[in-house]
């Protein structure tokens, strides 16, 4: 499972584990009006896609959460909802 926050995080949190600790995905821009409004899990589970009101998409590798990841820029506003297929 897969969550967003207003603290600009995005954690990932083990479903037959829930008392371990979640990794925590750290990139979109650090705000006091800015937050991480949706997250979408790829159909194979190996990428996850977040996007945030710092205008921003952002792609992750599971297998490496905390590996660079891909910023998709070019929005001129906050990006509310986010998809993969």
């Amino acid at each position: 499972a897969a969550s967003g926050s207003k603290d600009n995080t995005v954690r990932m949190w083990q479903l037959d584990q829930p008392k371990a600790v979640p990794v925590v995905l750290r990139g979109h821009e650090d705000s006091s009006v800015s937050s991480v409004s949706s997250v979408a899990l790829s159909a194979d589970g190996k990428t996850l896609a977040s996007c945030s009101d710092d205008k921003t998409v952002r792609l992750w590798q599971l297998d490496q959460p905390t590996a660079k990841h891909v910023v998709l820029c070019g929005h001129k506003d906050c990006v509310t909802s986010v998809a993969l297929s």
